[in-house]
């Protein structure tokens, strides 16, 4: 089963990772098992130039590992971006969360960190969830300072740890359709929504079931033919 993923998305320079970082750190003191992705558009390299494993690997060969007694790592040729749902079924066994820096054009839901105002250019992501800033942002459905890390790993652990443990039923019809979902996209409805009906006002005490409907689509989403 594929654990909860929350990604932690930003403008540059806004301290996403630092976030991450504190976040990964408070919720390991607590004893849960987290899963990190970094996304990394422009590239990078792991390996170091003339080793035995960068000869295998400009060799031909698409899958390179390198184990240690104290680590693993795995090299693998892919041809773009890969889909963030078959990473984290990769590196999330055993895990209680994947946090995922990056990914803001993923269904799974976010954390959006902001340092003051952001380029009125950069593209607001949908699925967030909570905000980290240390200035106020109206319309925020969720928000802490950056210095708050308890504060989000209580959310975080409220809205997405703990309701995957609990097994969060979910069903989806469009038009009267049934629509088959993966383990990974109920997981990602359930904690987005609850996520955000969390945070509204007049929830009633222990609530454990949701009910939306939608009719009509926004003018960006409109299906074109």
């Amino acid at each position: 089963m594929i654990p909860p993923v929350l990604c932690i998305v930003g403008p540059s320079g806004s301290g996403k990772t630092l976030v991450a970082e504190r976040l990964i750190a408070h919720l390991a003191s607590q004893g849960y098992r987290v899963a990190a992705i970094k996304h990394c558009p422009h590239g990078y390299h792991l390996d170091t130039p003339g080793s035995d494993s960068t000869r295998l690997k400009a060799a031909g060969a698409v899958r390179v590992a390198l184990v240690s007694p104290t680590e693993r790592a795995v090299m693998e040729r892919v041809d773009g971006d890969v889909a963030l749902e078959q990473i984290a079924e990769q590196v999330g066994d055993g895990c209680d969360l994947v946090l995922a820096e990056g990914f803001r054009a993923s269904a799974a839901p976010k954390v959006l960190v902001l340092r003051g105002a952001p380029d009125p250019a950069w593209e607001f992501p949908q699925g967030v969830i909570a905000v980290v800033s240390d200035k106020p942002f109206p319309g925020a459905p969720w928000q802490c300072g950056s210095q708050e890390v308890e504060a989000l790993a209580a959310l975080v652990r409220s809205q997405l740890i703990n309701g995957a443990q609990t097994g969060a039923q979910v069903s989806l019809a469009v038009d009267g359709v049934p629509i088959p979902l993966s383990t990974f996209a109920s997981s990602i409805l359930a904690s987005t929504l609850w996520g955000m009906v969390g945070s509204l006002r007049g929830l009633p005490a222990g609530a454990s079931r949701v009910r939306l409907e939608i009719q009509g689509r926004p003018p960006s989403q409109e299906t074109h033919r």
